[in-house]
């Protein structure tokens, strides 16, 4: 039996509800307190819960405090510090290289669970999680281990692992979005997918690309397909649940690493400055993160 479907809240409220907050005229002087980076009893106005895509690892304006955040390659210049500047707020952003959806709820080293920043206060909740439960870093490796020894990466035994995941994400993922609803019952959530770090076989093909995307030829369009497997999974989970999600992936599609510099979202091997990190966002990808959820909130 289909389970019913959760009313989408209003998404135009939102940003009124945050710059609300930040002048403590919507939930009083206790929400500014809340909003402080190291509030402890209340939420704050805006969460930001993620992985490394999240976090910006690799970009400049890499943070080392408050504490809570050691270790998560968190930038100021990632796009929930971007989308907080922009409602002129502050935003408790949990984000954290490698963190997969069991971080909604447990630990990650000395970083409590990333859903402990939720609560009564909390009237928005951008979350992008998902890439880790799918290993997709295994993934990556594997592929370009064979790219270099000119051969294909499509077993059978990566294919039944990636199955395998996102199966299990898929039979999870809507639980744990229902449940951070149950923690920030005001909240509206924003369930962001990911950017494409790859382009089409013909584009891959045509722009001369293999240095920065040094896969075996075939194996881009298979790599695209998980990608947009794992984009189903999110969007599927986080519409079930009422929240609202962005279609990252189809947005990104002419931004991959083998578009020129100001052009791509995401870098390949060889990312150029001042991005450090390979496959992973650069800065105008998270300007582009940040374009899309303020406009998926109403502007």
């Amino acid at each position: 039996m289909k389970a019913p479907r959760v009313p989408r809240r209003p998404r135009t409220s939102t940003w009124r509800r945050l710059t609300h907050a930040v002048l403590g005229t919507a939930l009083g002087a206790g929400l500014l307190m809340a909003l402080a980076p190291a509030a402890s009893a209340a939420s704050a106005a805006y969460v930001a819960i993620g992985d490394s895509y999240t976090s910006g690892y690799g970009l400049p304006g890499q943070l080392s405090s408050p504490p809570i955040i050691a270790g998560c390659g968190q930038s100021s210049n990632n796009y929930p510090h971007l989308v907080a500047r922009h409602y002129n707020t502050t935003v408790d952003d949990r984000s954290c290289a490698g963190a997969t959806t069991a971080q909604f709820t447990g630990s990650q080293g000395a970083n409590p669970a990333q859903d402990s920043a939720l609560g009564p206060n909390t009237v928005l909740v951008t979350v992008s999680m998902g890439g880790n439960d799918v290993d997709f870093s295994t993934t990556t490796s594997q592929c370009l281990a064979a790219g270099a020894a000119n051969r294909s990466c499509q077993t059978t035994q990566l294919n039944n692992l990636i199955n395998s995941d996102l199966s299990r994400l898929a039979s999870h993922l809507p639980g744990d979005i229902a449940h951070m609803r149950s923690l920030a019952p005001n909240a509206t959530i924003v369930y962001i997918g990911y950017l494409s770090g790859l382009p089409d076989q013909a584009t891959w093909s045509a722009t001369g690309c293999r240095s920065n995307l040094p896969y075996y030829p075939g194996d881009i369009a298979w790599l695209n397909t998980q990608g947009q497997r794992l984009n189903s999974v999110l969007r599927s989970a986080a519409q079930s649940q009422g929240a609202i999600f962005v279609d990252s992936l189809a947005k990104s599609a002419g931004h991959d690493p083998c578009r020129p510099v100001g052009t791509r979202w995401t870098e390949g091997l060889h990312p150029a400055a001042p991005a450090t990190a390979t496959f992973h966002p650069n800065l105008a990808g998270h300007s582009a993160y940040a374009s899309m959820i303020i406009s998926a909130l109403g502007g």
